[in-house]
């Protein structure tokens, strides 16, 4: 489940930010983690490579958490976690 960790993170992002304004979770809307980088400011390369890093993150800690020994495959689970918890708080507080 780690190696999709951003997609997965995109979905549940769009579900929580749809629910919080009251709208359908399967509505149309301008909610995607990658349009809220391009309004943030980003180009579209850097919003590309932006996601594509967050995306290197998670599939890093997937394979790392493959090959880890209990106690550390916590911690690479608190470190995704909290990993995917800044980047939707940041992303949260862009005006869409």
């Amino acid at each position: 489940l780690l190696l999709l960790g951003f997609p997965i993170l995109d979905t549940l992002f769009l579900i929580w930010m749809r629910v919080r304004r009251g709208t359908s979770a399967f509505d149309k809307s301008e909610d995607h983690i990658a349009l809220r980088f391009l309004k943030k400011g980003y180009s579209k390369r850097k919003a590309l490579v932006a996601m594509m890093a967050w995306a290197l993150f998670f599939v890093a800690g997937g394979v790392a958490l493959s090959r880890a020994s209990n106690l550390f495959g916590i911690m690479i689970l608190i470190l995704a976690g909290g990993g995917g918890l800044v980047l939707t708080s940041k992303m949260s507080r862009v005006k869409v």
